[in-house]
């Protein structure tokens, strides 16, 4: 698949992202359980969970948002 052009997104930036999400929220998860001690899954756990994997495709899709199609950041080819 071909990258996407200057200020626009494709297919691929949302898969890519999407999977990065899951990632990011599989760490946060991890990480959280192995801090507290506990591998429970409660409301709070969730709500970190969401938010970390939230903010990893924000992030994701922004920096795809600004990337031109040979990959460099803030120019138009």
């Amino acid at each position: 698949m071909e990258r996407s052009k200057f200020l626009s997104l494709n297919t691929r930036d949302f898969l890519k992202g999407a999977g990065l999400a899951v990632f990011a929220a599989v760490i946060a998860y991890l990480y959280n359980a192995i801090e507290l001690g506990d591998f429970a899954f409660n409301v709070a756990m969730l709500w970190a969970v969401l938010k970390a994997g939230g903010l990893a495709l924000l992030a994701y899709i922004t920096k795809n948002l600004f990337e031109n199609s040979a990959g460099q950041l803030g120019t138009e080819k």
